[in-house]
């Protein structure tokens, strides 16, 4: 026996002692036991069922917890999700019954559920409306807004319809809603599309540049296209703000308009929402102008498949992914239907061909969209008939391609075309001074490219104002930079070796001056770098130095750029 069990009969026998010796204040303790004894009953009674429930709706911010969560909360015996095609209109309602119940775990439960059946709930849901209690309509609103972003286009377009519809009275911050909806429905659908693209073998690559968004929620105020943005988006009282009529006042042309929602086509209902969201006198136009900066601050390169056929299918999800700002074709037949899907992608920057061919009439009717500023043309026969496609193009990449006079007269007819980057092509001297002694060419990248310096010292003595760079693949191991001239010698003073590189292992030393690479006089670092920039990983240079009063030959193996150091 313990010590409770002994205090515990100690004092029943003293109660029974007090009882037998004096009837008043026995009386008095058989009250006051029955008085607790019903308070404890009625104090059960009040935190009976619902006190979990009053905890958790006392919370604003209740999250949806996952389907297999309230499924286990629920009723014990549902293992499994139900199949969607086995709901019928009364099992709808009823899901939508429970979300007037007492037990939080039962609305929740039949949220979550009606979220899922997608398309099927939103016309129950918007019928009940009328006759839903306050916490029901929210649950309603929430369950539309679900819906809106988890399914088609048509689904996002009936959902917001009706949302439009049924709260615009209620909330006169709709229309930022709907626009906010649309860029989660955009983005869910992104997402999506993505997945199905690369089990369909397409490389697909999305990286979010919406700077804007993240300083705005961390409290800055910032300008965006010359219109100052605070991170409260919108003065209520200078915005002006839809007119919408009491859904209530007249229940019946409501859900008329509901009907014609539900029945109408795609292209119907985006002229009834999307109109009235794109609006600026019913939108808060720093939040509109957010949203538009959003889609543009969307990076996403796509790298089609071998013999894609341009199929509806992922021509479906590829436009589900939009804005593309990079394509790729790799070994592709180009034929009317991928040419005409580029053709129609708005928002597309940069357009990348490797070892494909054309359909000659498909590429008669083809022209590259104006939004694209980049073309980079990989192993491609340069026909003029593919070359005059290039007009409008700002930057050109030719790389492992064959230069010929046809060639260079078609590149020098771009006239649009500012910058220029060339990899593994070998060049003759008359095509070389042709294409750079263009007078619109003013930015020049070459790598693993064959030319000679004295070329380019012609031309620049020229046109001073042309850059040209090299992006070498290989690494030598040396810092300058310091360009020396004395003594009628010029070249390039080394400030640091580094150490396990291959002018390290080759014997070149701090304080040497380089003279000359591969036979070829240099001056300065760009031109040791341009040099370098035509070797591979791997390749032998010769490099002649100046140390002290003695001039010494060096061979050096070059490593490659991931010897380089970070």
């Amino acid at each position: 026996m313990n010590l409770e069990q002994g205090n515990s009969i100690s004092t029943t026998r003293e109660s029974e002692k007090i009882v037998r010796t004096d009837p008043v204040r026995g009386c008095w303790w058989r009250l006051s036991t029955v008085c607790v004894l019903l308070m404890t009953f009625v104090f059960s009674l009040a935190a009976g069922p619902h006190s979990k429930s009053l905890a958790q709706d006392s919370n604003p911010t209740i999250q949806l917890t996952s389907a297999t969560e309230a499924a286990s909360q629920g009723d014990s015996d549902q293992q499994s999700l139900r199949p969607i095609a086995d709901y019928t209109l009364e099992d709808i309602e009823l899901l939508i019954i429970d979300l007037d119940s007492k037990k939080f775990v039962k609305r929740e439960s039949a949220t979550i559920e009606l979220i899922r059946l997608g398309e099927k709930s939103i016309k129950p849901l918007a019928v009940h409306f009328f006759r839903g209690s306050a916490e029901a309509n929210w649950r309603i609103k929430r369950t539309l807004e679900a819906v809106s972003t988890s399914g088609d286009e048509s689904v996002f377009l009936k959902s917001a319809g009706i949302l439009q519809l049924l709260y615009g009275s209620q909330n006169r911050d709709i229309q930022n809603q709907i626009v906010e909806l649309q860029q989660k429905w955009r983005a869910t659908r992104r997402a999506e599309a993505i997945q199905e693209l690369q089990s369909l073998n397409f490389k697909v690559e999305s990286t979010s540049r919406n700077y804007v968004q993240q300083r705005l929620f961390a409290g800055e105020a910032i300008y965006v296209d010359g219109m100052k943005m605070e991170s409260e988006l919108g003065d209520s009282s200078s915005t002006e703000k839809t007119k919408h009529l009491d859904p209530h006042s007249n229940r019946r042309d409501t859900i008329l308009k509901i009907e014609k929602i539900l029945s109408n086509s795609a292209d119907d209902n985006r002229r009834i929402v999307l109109n009235q969201a794109n609006d600026f006198s019913k939108v808060d136009p720093m939040k509109q102008l957010l949203a538009r900066r959003a889609e543009q601050l969307v990076n996403v390169s796509v790298v089609v498949p071998e013999n894609w056929t341009a199929d509806e299918n992922s021509l479906n999800l590829l436009l589900d992914v939009e804005p593309i700002s990079q394509l790729t074709f790799v070994d592709q037949k180009l034929a009317a239907g991928q040419l005409k899907f580029v053709n129609e992608l708005a928002g597309l920057g940069s357009l990348t061909l490797k070892n494909c061919q054309f359909d000659e009439q498909a590429l008669k009717n083809f022209e590259i969209p104006e939004t694209v500023q980049f073309v980079s043309l990989v192993q491609m026969p340069l026909r003029e008939s593919l070359v005059s496609k290039l007009k409008k193009v700002q930057i050109l990449g030719l790389e492992d391609c064959q230069i010929d006079g046809v060639t260079v007269g078609a590149i020098d007819s771009l006239s649009n075309v500012r910058s220029m980057s060339f990899v593994d092509i070998e060049f003759n001297e008359e095509n070389f001074n042709q294409i750079l002694r263009r007078p619109e060419l003013g930015y020049v990248t070459f790598s693993q490219c064959k030319f000679r310096l004295d070329w380019l010292r012609k031309i620049q003595s020229d046109r001073r104002e042309l850059t040209v760079q090299g992006t070498p693949k290989a690494f030598l191991g040396v810092q300058g930079p310091v360009d020396v001239s004395r003594d009628g010698m010029t070249g390039c003073k080394i400030s640091r070796v580094i150490e396990n590189s291959g002018a390290s292992n080759g014997g070149m030393e701090i304080g040497d001056i380089i003279t000359a690479l591969d036979d070829q006089n240099v001056d300065r670092f760009t031109e040791v770098r341009l040099l370098i920039a035509q070797k591979r990983p791997g390749d032998k240079l010769k490099v002649k130095v100046r140390r002290g009063t003695k001039t010494i030959d060096l061979d050096i193996t070059l490593g490659g750029m991931d010897s380089a150091p970070r």
